[in-house]
């Protein structure tokens, strides 16, 4: 008896933990997916993935500060290949505002799919002071 108490509250640890994990991961999943960050110095950073023809993508993305002076973001375009994302392109853009929005094109491969990462670095007074990282949705072409 003793036994199966035990073995029906170890059942009930692993279920109760085990659905916790998963809210946690789909959290970080919505994040990836939805992506906008708020914290002391950046209100707001996304992006978005469209595709304008069958070889060629646009990455668009807008990056929101407070108190900054510099923002840098740099848009990695990665392609799935072999069961894993590779970098295939890597550009920097940088504004002396506070706000940043850009809206570019890229030549891709055709028959694979594309996500950009983006890295939004935020400064004040020359010193980095955020960095953050975003995945844009993916896109097959």
């Amino acid at each position: 008896m003793k036994r199966k108490i035990v073995i029906l509250i170890v059942l009930i640890m692993v279920l109760v933990c085990g659905s916790s994990f998963a809210n946690q991961r789909m959290a970080i999943i919505n994040f990836d997916r939805n992506p906008v960050m708020r914290s002391v110095i950046t209100s707001k950073f996304n992006g978005q993935t469209t595709i304008v023809n069958s070889n060629t993508i646009s990455v668009s993305y807008k990056l929101e500060g407070r108190n900054i002076d510099k923002n840098r973001v740099v848009v990695e375009i990665q392609q799935y290949k072999n069961g894993r994302w590779m970098t295939v392109s890597t550009n920097s853009y940088t504004k002396y505002a506070s706000y940043s929005y850009e809206n570019k094109n890229y030549s891709v491969s055709s028959n694979y799919t594309y996500r950009a990462k983006l890295t939004g670095k935020v400064y004040k007074d020359g010193k980095l002071i955020e960095t953050s990282y975003v995945y844009t949705n993916e896109v097959d072409c």
